[in-house]
């Protein structure tokens, strides 16, 4: 299979009428996705974007995100989409491991090093014909094609390199598992800064087959693209599943949805049931950012399934379960598998040992190698389908006025599968600390419940102990509910 960078022009060759992007305003054909992303890459050469150089973006612009995916290879550029939303540090530290020189942002977005060049979206979006003068040389197989940030378990965001050989092995491997035809259309209604919403525009552009963008998740919107667009493929989280079965009452996806493929965490098994007993064609994914999105697939599964099951490693990664007591951790490496973290000083290889990824998750491996994943080996709340490290969150909210300590947790939530609660000493007002997290963090990062204490659980180290704040939240919110 050929680099990224040739499958455009493979596509706008074998059928160049075909719709290739679908949006809000419009739609570009192959031939026409292909003008616009020579003039663009033309355009991002001209202005000192350097072959090997990392153009950034920080946007949630799905229309904008593509068309640079598509036009960074021609220009023999990595692209960084990043959430315009995460706090200004994370921002930052991601720009500066990414090593970008260039940023796709908003004039307003701050805390931008100086040190790099601002494009603005209009920039990009402008149409403008090619220019011929400008010396396009795309991208290698081993060059890095996109750096995509995960929080995983870390303390902070992380960019993950993947060279354009990595994007590659993880398509043909999806196609394998998961056939995609130039008569299919995929429903993307997730962000295009996670790499589930990438490998979706790389699968289809592989395949030359259509991606239709939602500007958001909207339940009343997927359905409707479902039903009047006929769309073949959807990806979804947890929780996006369980508002379309709550806001959808009775409705049904038509037959020529062949695909909902479910990604971003654990599905619930009572969630699985009501989803087949209406109709759903479910698909269950374990993967990450480091593996180019899908590691193992199963579909489509059936009111037999387990929960946890997930299917056979694709093609592109070898897997091993390392023994421990109980579910033993999950680790990985292959064709498919990231060149490494990204960091200011360039070196390859960091966050790999030997080649092999250990994954912060734990699972077990069928006799016929079927993969069950059990949990995290780290503790990490999986909210909504977004990963969050409660100690991220702490180190944000330690910063807000008249905060003491912060420990953050989580309880069980039906629809978000965890909800973030944080447990706070100190003087601040609860709800001025609500309008605080509401104005500074992402949505996933938010805590949906503000709990005071007069003192924290902690070891005689010092650390804090996460069981006993896990007890410690839930006792308080029993008598808080009772007054309520």
């Amino acid at each position: 299979m050929s680099a990224p960078a040739g499958w455009l022009e493979a596509a706008a060759a074998a059928h160049p009428e075909r719709q290739a992007l679908i949006g809000s305003d419009g739609s570009l054909s192959y031939g026409t996705l292909q003008a616009r992303a020579r003039a663009l890459a033309s355009r991002l050469c001209q202005s000192g974007v350097a072959h090997g150089g990392v153009l950034a973006v920080a946007s949630a612009d799905p229309w904008l995100i593509a068309l640079l995916l598509h036009a960074a290879p021609l220009a023999g550029c990595a692209l960084a989409p990043l959430n315009p939303d995460l706090p200004a540090p994370h921002l930052a530290a991601l720009l500066r491991d990414c090593r970008a020189t260039h940023v796709v942002a908003s004039p307003g977005l701050a805390s931008l090093p100086p040190s790099l060049r601002t494009l603005t979206p209009d920039w990009v979006l402008a149409k403008r014909p090619v220019d011929d003068s400008a010396d396009l040389r795309p991208l290698e197989p081993e060059e890095v094609q996109l750096i995509v940030a995960t929080s995983g378990s870390s303390d902070a965001p992380r960019g993950v390199m993947l060279t354009a050989a990595n994007l590659a092995a993880a398509v043909q491997a999806s196609s394998l598992r998961l056939p995609l035809t130039p008569e299919d259309l995929w429903l993307v209604c997730l962000p295009l800064f996670h790499i589930g919403g990438l490998a979706i525009l790389l699968r289809c552009l592989q395949a030359g087959a259509g991606a239709m963008l939602l500007p958001r998740f909207d339940p009343s919107a997927v359905q409707k693209a479902i039903a009047t667009r006929r769309a073949t493929h959807v990806s979804l989280v947890a929780t996006m599943l369980a508002r379309l079965l709550e806001d959808g009452r009775g409705w049904r996806p038509p037959a020529t949805l062949r695909c909902a493929l479910l990604g971003g965490g654990p599905l619930p098994a009572d969630l699985a049931r009501r989803a087949l007993q209406a109709g759903w064609p479910l698909w269950v994914s374990y993967g990450m950012t480091e593996t180019g999105s899908q590691a193992a697939t199963l579909g489509p599964i059936t009111p037999e399934w387990v929960a946890g099951q997930v299917g056979k490693p694709l093609s592109h990664v070898e897997l091993r379960v390392v023994p421990r007591p109980g579910p033993g951790r999950i680790c990985l490496r292959g064709p498919g598998v990231m060149l490494g973290y990204a960091n200011a000083a360039g070196v390859r290889g960091v966050g790999l040992s030997e080649g092999w990824l250990q994954t912060a998750d734990v699972g077990t491996l069928s006799p016929d190698g079927t993969l069950r994943v059990h949990g995290r080996a780290d503790w990490v709340v999986v909210t909504g389908g977004a990963k969050v490290s409660p100690a991220q969150v702490e180190a944000l909210l330690t910063v807000c006025p008249r905060v003491g300590e912060v420990g953050v947790t989580s309880v069980a939530d039906p629809e978000w599968g965890e909800r973030l609660v944080a447990v706070v000493t100190g003087p601040a007002d609860l709800t001025e600390l609500d309008r605080w997290c509401r104005n500074h963090l992402p949505g996933h990062m938010r805590p949906r419940r503000l709990l005071r204490a007069t003192a924290l659980p902690r070891t005689p180290l010092g650390k804090l102990e996460r069981a006993a704040l896990a007890a410690l939240a839930l006792r308080l919110i029993i008598p808080a509910d009772k007054q309520e």
